[in-house]
């Protein structure tokens, strides 16, 4: 037995209240989910310490080495990755776990990320040297214009990392989230350490975050929605 007009209506109207509540929550899901964004080179202003000792080189920064979990650029989830993932190095580790963690000879100075293109970017991990007297205390954190020049875009500000982790655990990491910034090149300059009598100043790995694109399952999601409007006007 066929409908009434009426009451087909009521079916459409509920229907597409079902689907517009789930949109939302979809929506509303999706913006709030970051990715990781992996800087593909760094360089620096100022000689990187342990190089005689320890095989320190600043691409120990970005190559996951001194991480207990590995990650995809441009896919795994940047607050999960962060928040579960620590970085088990200190002074005191045997080596060769010492390739793990590079800074500076001395404070300040700065290091210089290229992330390869231009990206949204919300959110930063810092693991920090998990124990010894280099672990980080201050840095600065500025967006800018060129790859490897100094001070040469935008300060968006001054962070104070945690220090003192029980280095086999490892050092947790340090997030710290800001308004949405595009940019290709980032610094971070070192300023303190915990009390390194030499001045030099360490941490262990950096990355960045950016919001997940909508994917083009929403699109397809929100056409269909569009398409029950229009039998729902006929």
């Amino acid at each position: 037995m066929a409908l009434g007009i009426t009451t087909w209506r009521k079916m459409m109207k509920k229907l597409f209240q079902s689907f517009l509540y789930l949109y939302m929550i979809f929506i509303q899901s999706q913006a709030a989910a970051n990715v990781v964004v992996a800087p593909i080179n760094v360089s620096s202003d100022t000689a990187v310490y342990g190089n005689g000792c320890c095989g320190h080189t600043l691409d120990q920064l970005i190559d996951q080495s001194g991480l207990t979990n590995n990650y995809v650029s441009l896919s795994t989830d940047f607050d999960s990755f962060a928040l579960n993932t620590t970085a088990p190095y200190g002074a005191a580790t045997p080596f060769p776990m010492g390739k793990d963690v590079v800074g500076m000879l001395s404070s300040p100075g700065s290091i210089f990320f290229d992330l390869g293109s231009s990206y949204i970017i919300n959110s930063i991990a810092f693991w920090n040297q998990s124990s010894g007297s280099a672990q980080t205390t201050e840095y600065a954190l500025y967006v800018n214009d060129s790859y490897t020049v100094r001070g040469s875009g935008i300060k968006i500000g001054n962070f104070y990392p945690e220090t003192d982790f029980d280095h086999f655990i490892g050092a947790v990491a340090d997030i710290e989230s800001f308004a949405d910034i595009e940019s290709q090149f980032f610094e971070i300059e070192l300023i303190e350490n915990l009390n390194c009598p030499t001045g030099c100043t360490g941490f262990n790995e950096i990355l960045f975050a950016s919001p997940i694109p909508l994917p083009a399952a929403a699109w397809l999601f929100g056409s269909a929605l569009v398409g029950l409007g229009l039998v729902r006007r006929r």
